[in-house]
């Protein structure tokens, strides 16, 4: 099984390098070289502490082991009994962790080094990634006891990682969905600067004495509207203070322990410092109504785009269901051939998302047969005063724009909650 998955492993990096490449063929060569020319040494020694250590100080070719291969050899190390059994049970849970993190037929992987970081700085005092090992793991970790606490945390908090990274591997009870929904936003985002204090949330979450499913919702709330607002809208940097403010937190909140009102505190005080770092109105207007263009040609936001009309549509029309629509342009697309600007034909404001079959129907017809049709069937499915004008030009996509945009700071994406 593990060769196996090792093979699969292998050609997927392998297709996934020769995709990149202009050159394929010269780079399989020169792989395929560099392969031939590998040379194995074989070090034997009857002093298993004296393998630990060669392991631990291996270099090869100037390039540092990885995190994972150097937190494993170190706690494998301490947690070393006098047979193998004690051994053979840290490995297992070793193991465990690992394969949580590893990609499936449902699920992709997760690199196993991010999570080290970010699980390290959930609990334990900031530390630079590549001071990890160094300047954290080493001189925290030194008794068994330690390193028998640390892998039980590793083993029990990988699966709550894979949940906030990819939130759909978890089964969430219907009081959290608010919360699934606000990891997915996340996700479609990209960011990773909150990881180690979602992972914190979600362990006080599953502990005995759960984290409160309000304060749960709102937290993640909080940091969904703050980086969509900040960081996606108006494309502010963070510096490095954020991201220490989210390890400060997350270490607060591990610290807390059950006591739900020191909990409650911290997270309090992380909401906060978020919501007082959010952009000012008319600077998220304005980056609004230029962040957001989609058509069948220009697809590199497509998720976000989705996102920001799915937020619409839930607010306006909280039971229209949003799974399996599609994004309809009111002014088609094909207008583009006859000389309409593209920032007039992929602007936000020219978009819906309608179901698959109202789509079809509605295809590339005239503004007023499309309105009609919208009246008639789909009218759950206007956002923002699509069936209000009696035509549709660009100066209507610039002002539907900017009504989507003000309603975006103002209601849907408004700070505080």
């Amino acid at each position: 099984m593990a060769l196996s998955k090792a093979l699969d492993a292998l050609a997927r990096r392998v297709a996934e390098e020769v995709d990149k490449r202009q050159s394929p063929l010269d780079w399989l060569l020169e792989l395929r070289d560099r392969l031939l020319g590998l040379r194995v040494i074989w070090i034997e020694h009857s002093n298993e502490d004296d393998a630990y250590v060669i392991f631990e100080t291996l270099n090869s070719r100037g390039k540092d082991l990885e995190v994972v291969d150097l937190l494993k050899n170190h706690l494998l190390n301490r947690l070393r009994g006098t047979g193998n059994s004690a051994a053979d049970t840290s490995r297992t849970k070793w193991d465990k962790m690992r394969n949580e993190l590893e990609a499936s037929d449902t699920r992709r992987r997760v690199d196993p080094n991010r999570f080290i970081l970010h699980w390290w700085l959930s609990q334990e005092d900031y530390v630079a990634e590549r001071k990890l090992f160094p300047e954290g793991v080493k001189k925290k970790i030194k008794s068994k006891a330690q390193a028998r606490t640390h892998l039980d945390s590793l083993v029990r908090d990988a699966p709550l990682y894979r949940a906030v990274i990819e939130p759909t591997s978890r089964i969430w009870p219907m009081e959290e969905i608010p919360a699934r929904r606000s990891l997915e936003a996340l996700a479609v985002f990209g960011i990773v600067q909150p990881a180690p204090l979602l992972l914190s949330i979600m362990r006080a979450r599953t502990d005995s004495t759960k984290l409160g499913a309000a304060q749960l919702i709102k937290t993640l709330q909080v940091v969904e509207r703050f980086h969509f607002q900040h960081t996606i809208v108006s494309q502010l940097r963070s510096s490095g203070g954020v991201s220490e403010m989210y390890a400060k937190a997350a270490r607060e909140l591990h610290a807390a322990g059950s006591d739900q009102q020191a909990r409650a505190d911290v997270l309090k005080e992380i909401r906060g410092k978020l919501i007082a770092r959010r952009p000012d109105r008319e600077q998220f207007i304005l980056s609004f109504e230029e962040r957001f263009f989609f058509t069948n040609e220009h697809t590199r936001d497509s998720k976000l785009v989705r996102y920001v009309l799915e937020a619409f549509l839930r607010e306006a029309s909280p039971a229209t269901a949003t799974n399996d629509l599609a994004i309809e342009h009111i002014m088609p697309q094909s207008e583009l051939r006859r000389g309409a600007a593209f920032e007039t034909v992929a602007s936000l404001g020219n978009l819906l998302l309608v179901n698959q079959a109202l789509n079809e129907k509605l295809g590339s017809k005239a503004f007023a047969e499309k309105k009609r049709i919208l009246a008639d069937e789909g009218s759950s499915y206007d956002i923002g005063g699509v069936l209000d004008v009696e035509e549709w030009t660009g100066a209507q996509v610039v002002m539907r724009t900017r009504l989507l945009a003000e309603r975006a700071y103002d209601q849907i994406w408004k700070l505080p909650l």
